[in-house]
């Protein structure tokens, strides 16, 4: 996760330089991939109890990377 975010960081600067909409994918792709890493952390499904575990452990991950790889087939097509 703190790769991410220091990626992250990198490419917000690049866009606020270049105002490329490649680059802006790539902040969206990466803030996707974060939230994808953090909900996957055990820690979270701890603090979330047996009833938002399930949901977690299933869906919102899979929403955050299904999010991720379709921007990044955009970047792709571009």
């Amino acid at each position: 996760a703190a790769l991410v975010v220091y990626l992250l960081f990198v490419h917000v600067k690049d866009y606020l330089k270049l105002r490329s909409t490649f680059t802006l994918g790539l902040v969206a792709f990466l803030f996707s991939f974060l939230l994808y890493a953090l909900s996957t952390l055990p820690v979270v499904h701890t603090l979330l109890g047996p009833f938002g575990r399930a949901a977690f452990l299933s869906f919102i991950p899979m929403l955050f990377s299904a999010i991720g790889l379709l921007v990044f087939a955009w970047l792709s097509n571009e």
